[in-house]
């Protein structure tokens, strides 16, 4: 790769160029003390992991999308043979990221889990009557969509 990293009067700015690739990325902020080199090394590391982990087969593409509990979000991403949970409020989504295995239609195993969360559990999916993904359990917890998220909070908390 080659890159460069630049500043102005409140501002800065990182290129990198990635040979062979016929790729090239540019990150400009408003902020002089901006991360931009860790921002840089983040989607660096997205690009690799898709790279490296192949197309979503039909048993891998349902699970997908950016799903919320209580706590924070977590993006489904699908590739060839898995399904990784990145964290999308993370400079690198995939540094620590969780891994399902798909078993079945809609049904998974997390094979890959830090030691606070559910390794070996099940996953699943939850359909809705129009046959659209409604909820996603991954092992004792459930994660909805923020709209939904939003309505419940709402519901048991606002008065």
């Amino acid at each position: 790769w080659a890159g460069h990293a630049g500043g102005f009067q409140s501002g800065l700015s990182y290129t990198r160029m990635l040979p062979g690739r016929d790729l090239c990325f540019s990150i400009l902020t408003n902020a002089i003390d901006g991360p931009v080199n860790s921002w840089s090394e983040g989607i660096l590391s997205i690009l690799k992991t898709f790279e490296s982990n192949g197309l979503p087969t039909a048993r891998t593409r349902p699970w997908t999308g950016r799903w919320w509990n209580m706590w924070h979000p977590c993006d489904l991403v699908p590739f060839s043979d898995r399904v990784l949970l990145a964290s999308p409020g993370e400079a690198d989504p995939f540094a620590a990221a969780e891994e399902i295995s798909v078993v079945g239609k809609d049904r998974g195993v997390i094979s890959l889990a830090g030691g606070y969360s559910s390794h070996g559990e099940d996953a699943r999916l939850v359909r809705g009557r129009d046959g659209y993904v409604r909820e996603v359990w991954l092992g004792g917890q459930r994660w909805v969509s923020e709209r939904r998220l939003k309505t419940e909070i709402k519901r048991k908390y606002v008065k």
